[in-house]
């Protein structure tokens, strides 16, 4: 925002390079807050489109999630099994 910009002791060069803006032409974080269900909806649509296109690779992350799983608890399993013995 115009307000918020400040180049510490150079006001004058300030005054020639953004003096002539009044306002600014769009406040996104004022437009995010009186608009917050539509940038919700936003971000769920864009959450089930990306989920949509990547489908595939997340079904092989959650195979591979879950193999990892059982590969750490039989890991650990062993590592018990070693310090009884």
């Amino acid at each position: 925002m115009v307000d918020d910009l400040h180049r510490e002791d150079d006001d004058r060069d300030f005054e020639q390079h953004f003096g002539h803006i009044t306002k600014p032409y769009f406040d996104p974080t004022k437009w995010v807050i009186d608009n917050w269900p539509d940038v919700e909806q936003f971000f769920e649509d864009t959450i089930e489109v990306m989920e949509q296109q990547a489908e595939e690779e997340i079904e092989e992350l959650e195979q591979l999630s879950e193999e990892a799983d059982e590969r750490f608890a039989q890991l650990a399993e062993d590592y018990r099994e070693l310090q009884e013995e």
